[in-house]
C-alpha cells in the first residue's frame, strides 16, 4: 500500500508537470497530460514485466518544429542518452536538438517507459526543464521553457524501437506574457547499448 501511495503521489507530480497552470487552456499540454497519466496508471494497474530497464540508449530523431501552429515550421533534429539508472519505470534523459532556421534545445527530463504485455509495443512519456535558443526560428517568450511529450511504437526482440514522438514546449506565462508555445513532432530511433 506504501509502495502504491508512492507511486501515486509521482503520477499526480509529473500530471502538474506536465500541465501548468496557466497552460492548461492549451489542447496540446490536455493531451500529453493524458497519455502521461493513462501509461502511468496502466503501468501501476498491470505491472508487466519492463524488458528494457537495465540497458542504456541512444535515441535519435527527426521531425517538424512548429507543425501544429504552423506559424514558424522547421525540420528538428535530435539525440538523446538514456542512461540504465532507474527508479519503478522512470529514467533520466539528456538531450539536445537543432532546428533548420538555426534554433537550439538543450534538455533534460523524467521519462516514464510503459512496454505493453508481449513486449512489442511501448508508450514513453517524459516531461523536463529545457533551454531554448530560438536563432532564426520562433520566439517563445523565454530561453527557460518545459518541455512534454509522449511516444508510441514498436519494439524488436533485441531491445531497437521505432516510435513516433510529440512535444509540446511553453513556459506557461510563468516569465512573461509572451507564451505561443510550439509542438513537435518527430519519428525517433532507440540504439541500445
Amino acid at each position: 500500500m506504501k509502495r502504491l501511495a508512492s507511486i501515486l503521489a509521482a503520477v499526480a507530480l509529473l500530471a502538474g508537470l506536465a500541465a501548468p497552470q496557466r497552460a492548461a487552456a492549451d489542447p496540446a499540454v490536455g493531451w500529453i497530460t493524458g497519455v502521461a497519466v493513462a501509461s502511468v496508471a496502466l503501468g501501476v494497474i498491470y505491472d508487466t514485466p519492463q524488458a528494457d530497464k537495465d540497458r542504456q540508449y541512444v535515441r535519435a530523431g527527426i521531425g517538424a518544429f512548429d507543425l501544429v501552429d504552423d506559424e514558424d515550421t522547421a525540420i528538428e533534429g535530435r539525440v538523446e542518452y538514456l542512461p540504465d539508472w532507474h527508479f519503478y519505470r522512470f529514467r533520466p534523459v539528456i538531450g539536445a536538438a537543432g532546428t533548420s532556421d538555426g534554433g537550439a534545445i538543450v534538455y533534460g527530463a523524467i521519462g516514464h517507459d510503459f512496454v505493453l504485455p508481449y513486449e512489442m509495443f511501448y508508450v514513453w512519456f517524459e516531461t523536463g526543464p529545457a533551454l531554448y535558443f530560438e536563432g532564426g526560428g520562433k520566439d517563445l517568450g523565454s530561453v527557460a521553457v518545459l518541455r512534454s511529450g509522449f511516444e508510441v511504437g514498436y519494439r524488436s526482440e533485441g531491445g531497437w524501437r521505432l516510435g513516433a514522438s510529440f512535444h509540446h514546449m511553453s513556459h506557461g506565462e510563468l516569465f512573461g506574457d509572451v507564451n505561443p508555445g510550439t509542438e513537435m513532432v518527430a519519428l525517433n530511433l532507440w540504439i541500445p547499448f
